[in-house]
């Protein structure tokens, strides 16, 4: 019997458990235990009670001493008789290990512990224990086990009515509904949990209550909710100082930030997380958060090194699971890096760890993980061989979660290599675990696949129906993953019944939810990029308006979003859909009748499928099948340790019948899918023949019209040849007769121009003299050159050689007419009184002048851009500056290259115009406008007379404004018109 003494110290310890449990300060309750627990060293039984309040104290700070205060418990009360105690510290010590991962140890103790606490009707106690063994189970998948501890629980509480108890039920059931995608339900129940933290004012519970709701909202890709219960759990947690809950709440905050595509918000909060994981020496979150940084970072080495230096610690110190933890969380990281061979490398580690210390659900989560990989990289054999040996250890650990993701991989596998019968048997058991466990995201996913696997098989009504149950359930969930994946089967179905324009609608709705989506996988995308892109090829014109495009384009469209698809799919080592999407892309370019692509495209679309999916691949899974099947029923018969040895014998010969009755199955399976690939082979080849056959014909024709384009060509130049040939006798004729009156004309203009150059100093009397003789003769040279071209009209067009000849006079008449309008122009704005305020407005002269030379512009197929401003002024009479601006815009376009641009834009109080033609040498630049120099033919050899430049410079003395030429570094030649 206790004394009075021992009695006050309980009393004291207790009162101060009561208000610790307000506050709930880890640091403070573990420093106020310690100090107890020196003070009174010699009470056995109080020092016990004080050990095990201490494991839970440290706890918190997720601190190894924990499980050694509880050690210490237990070996102070195996000195005496305490059932209670004893139980109280395996509890305990369940608890501290249950955090550190290690749910078996847990579960051995917690067991132990509720059965002590049934022999002693130790109502409330045994409560609070199936909530541990619910926890435990919980950790380990078993979600059924799990709640049928917390409806025992929760069914002992309820005559007592103990809060706590009630707030760890709801939010155990909370997690379990989480683990399985029902987060929606999830939150229900952490509300309920939260409520019930709040009315018993306990912030401890409250702040884990927000931080589960916290989670659950990120799970559904509500960042807001999200982070907006994280901070108010945060806020609470650093006023209480638990440590580990801090952790929890930072990398929470950090998860919403990578969601949203805030790398920076989110590296800051994983940062603040991995500070105090180091600071308390939890080394598995350490491991995680590092992790979680490697996640939204760039590779690093630095990153992988240290994570594999915490792993090899972990090993060195025979902290097993912690290391095997380490290396899932490498593997992890390097398949957020898209690098799935190094990730099973890791995977491979936690696996050589866990078999070396006996840890088989980490066993069966690395064997099914490695089948995982496998299956990204389209190595199937090798990804049915390790889901296979999961699946068989699973049926030990029995890994709820683990089981679900095996179904699914099998399902996809199968799918993949086009077993659909495989798959749908697999997706039948995967339903049935499924409706077993209660697990309706999980439902959802199998009828989804199982509407695939109807689709390929041509059952659109079967598919559909998949499809909608699917979809209710999802809707009721609010899983928009789900529904996305579900409206991209149903545009599936629509577009292969006929339904183009509810199917192209299903595809755009897809992509769009899919990009809202950061987690949503690029070959999602992929996929849906190829189906609207098959839609675009295949579209008539009428469907193609329907769906918005313009039909002329729709095959530009359809090779962009396949050629974006193809893009996908390399980047991400995604052979199967690299496959489709070559497939894909050679029917757009045989819509558009590129055959020579087409067939290039579908001979790699063959190689690519050839390397993937050969005969012996499904030879090699058909035999893992076989053994798979034989090492299951081995491994049932060696669990039934009751059979008798003539029981034992005789299921053995039954089994070895079933096994003689798989193989002939299987191998009438073979020769089945054999028979197949060969016919869908032979379908390849035919189809690769044709449009092997197709591009040879456009090949062919192709040269065909080279060839006779070239013949063409042969035979212009021939006759042109001759017809110069016959005609420059009679060309000679015509010319003698009208180059002498030309000559004569020229050769008196020349005469008179060159006397005006160099008497340009001489008195103004005389000058006026000068342009009067010029005008005279002008208008008398005008006369005779308009009877010559009268005649010109009048000869017999008919003869080849005259219509040259004539042309090519007529052109000359022109040009001397164009130089003769220009010198009367000249003589006419002379006699008019000069204005001093006299102003041109460029932009309009501008626009006349590009006018008058539309015809020569277009005939180069040359681009004029026009940027000169509106207000743009000089100090010159109009008729004058459209004469500058003639010359010299008909000199741009006549030294411009076919197909070039000439730009005219504005610089300082004049304008430029600017060619990129043949440009102007130094010496030439030098010559203009100050004397008369031979003409140079134009690019496309037209002719001038090199007078043109010579008369502006004429025309501009006296004048306000200049004429500057320059040749920039680009070619060809600036001319400047300044003020």
């Amino acid at each position: 019997m206790l004394n009075v003494k021992k009695i006050l110290l309980l009393v004291a310890t207790f009162a101060f458990v009561a208000i610790d449990a307000a506050f709930s300060q880890s640091n403070v309750k573990i420093d106020s235990l310690t100090a107890l627990l020196n003070k009174y060293p010699k009470e056995d039984t109080v020092k016990a009670r004080l050990l095990i309040e201490l494991s839970a104290a440290w706890l918190n700070n997720s601190s190894v001493e924990g499980v050694v205060c509880s050690d210490k418990a237990l070996a102070i009360i195996a000195n005496f008789n305490a059932p209670e105690l004893k139980a109280d510290a395996l509890k305990a010590k369940a608890t501290v290990l249950l955090r550190y991962s290690k749910p078996n140890e847990a579960l051995e103790l917690a067991q132990k512990a509720f059965e002590i606490y049934v022999s002693l009707r130790q109502t409330l106690k045994i409560a609070a224990a199936h909530v541990t063994l619910g926890l435990i189970q919980t950790k380990k998948a078993n979600y059924e086990v799990a709640l049928k501890h917390f409806e025992s629980a929760l069914a002992l509480n309820e005559p007592i009515g103990n809060l706590r108890i009630q707030i760890d039920i709801l939010n155990g059931t909370g997690i379990i509904y989480a683990s399985k995608s029902n987060f929606q339900k999830a939150i229900s129940y952490y509300e309920q949990a939260l409520a019930l933290a709040r009315q018993l004012n306990d912030p401890y519970l409250e702040a884990i209550s927000l931080g589960y709701i916290g989670v659950a909202y990120g799970n559904k890709n509500d960042c807001s909710q999200s982070k907006t219960y994280f901070e108010k759990a945060l806020t609470l947690n650093e006023r209480l100082k638990n440590l580990f809950f801090l952790v929890f709440n930072y990398y929470g905050l950090g998860d919403c930030y990578a969601r949203t595509g805030d790398a920076t918000k989110a590296l800051d909060y994983y940062n603040k997380a991995l500070t105090i994981a180091v600071e308390i020496g939890s080394r598995q979150q350490e491991s995680f958060v590092i992790q979680k940084i490697g996640s939204v970072s760039k590779k690093s080495d630095a990153t992988v090194a240290y994570l594999e230096k915490i792993a090899a610690e972990n090993e060195r110190t025979a902290n097993l699971e912690a290391a095997i933890t380490n290396y899932f969380d490498l593997a992890v990281l390097h398949n957020t890096w898209s690098d799935p061979p190094k990730s099973i490398s890791y995977y491979k580690k936690a696996l050589a760890v866990a078999l070396k210390n006996g840890n088989k659900p980490a066993q069966v989560k690395a064997y099914a993980e490695i089948g995982f990989s496998h299956r990204y990289l389209n190595n199937y054999t090798e990804s049915i061989e390790y889901l296979q040996k999961a699946l068989t250890l699973n049926e030990i650990v029995k890994d709820d979660r683990v089981t679900e993701n095996i179904y699914v991989t099998f399902i996809l596998v199968y799918l993949a290599i086009r077993d659909f019968d495989k798959a749908l048997d697999y997706a039948n058991k995967a339903l049935d675990f499924a409706q077993k466990t209660k697990n309706k995201d999980f439902e959802a996913k199998i009828y989804n696949q199982m509407s695939v696997a109807y689709f390929e098989q041509k059952k659109f009504e079967d598919a559909l129906q998949m499809i909608e149950k699917s979809r209710e359930i999802n809707k009721l969930l609010g899983n928009a993953q789900g529904l996305n994946n579900n409206m991209f089967n149903l545009g599936n179905v629509y577009y292969y019944t006929g339904r183009k324009v509810d199917a192209h609608r299903c595809y755009q709705e897809t992509l769009a939810g899919y990009r809202k989506i950061p987690q949503t996988s690029k070959n999602n995308i992929a996929a849906v990029l190829n189906s609207i892109a098959n839609i675009y090829a295949e579209a008539s014109d009428s469907l193609a308006l329907q769906l918005g495009i313009n039909p002329q384009e729709r095959y530009e469209k359809a090779t962009q979003l396949i050629t974006e698809s193809l893009k996908i799919s390399q980047e991400t080592g995604a052979t199967d859909r690299a496959i489709n999407t070559l497939s894909a892309l050679s029917i757009v370019y045989e819509k558009n009748k590129d055959y020579i692509k087409a067939y290039d495209t579908y001979k790699q679309y063959m190689i690519l499928k050839d390397s993937l999916s050969g005969d012996d691949v499904k030879k090699q899974i058909t035999r893992k099948e076989i053994q798979y099947e034989f090492d299951k029923k081995e491994t049932e018969l060696k669990y039934q340790q009751q059979l008798t040895a003539g029981e034992l014998e005789k299921q053995r010969l039954l089994t070895a019948q079933q096994e003689q009755d798989l193989l002939l199955n299987r191998q009438n399976l073979t020769l089945k899918e054999q028979a197949l690939t060969l016919s869908n082979r032979e379908k390849d080849l035919a189809h690769l023949a044709y449009l092997k056959e197709q591009a040879e014909k456009q090949e062919k024709a192709q040269e065909l019209s080279l060839s006779q384009e070239r013949e063409k060509g042969k035979e212009r130049d021939l006759s042109l040849k001759n017809l110069e040939l016959s005609a420059q006798q009679k060309q000679n004729l015509y010319l003698g007769l009208l180059a002498a009156v030309l000559l004569g004309g020229l050769g008196t203009l020349f005469y008179f121009y060159n006397t005006l150059k160099k008497q340009k100093n001489i008195i103004a009397q005389q000058n006026e003299l000068n342009e009067q003789t010029i005008a005279i003769l002008s208008h008398d040279i005008k006369e005779p050159l308009l009877g010559v071209k009268l005649m010109l009209k009048k000869l017999n067009k008919d003869d080849p050689f005259v219509a040259q000849a004539s042309q090519s006079l007529e052109g000359q008449i022109n040009s001397v007419n164009g130089i003769l309008t220009n010198l009367l122009k000249m003589k006419k704005l002379s006699l008019t009184k000069k204005d001093k305020n006299v102003q041109a407005d460029v932009q309009a002269v501008v626009k006349n002048v590009l006018q008058e030379l539309n015809v020569a512009i277009q005939t180069k197929e040359l681009t004029v851009e026009n940027d000169i401003t509106e207000g743009v002024k000089l100090p010159i009479a109009p008729e004058k500056l459209q004469i500058i601006v003639h010359n010299l815009l008909s000199n741009a376009v006549k030294y411009s290259f076919p197909n070039q641009k000439i730009r005219i834009f504005n610089e300082g109080k004049g304008f430029c115009i600017q060619d990129f033609g043949v440009g102007l040498s130094p010496e030439q630049r030098s010559k203009l406008m100050r004397e008369v120099t031979a003409s140079q033919r134009g690019t496309s050899q037209e002719r001038g007379n090199g007078m043109g430049l010579f008369l502006v410079g004429a025309m501009l003395q006296g004048e306000a404004i200049k004429v500057v030429f320059d040749s920039p570094e680009v070619g060809g030649t600036v001319a400047k018109v300044l003020g």
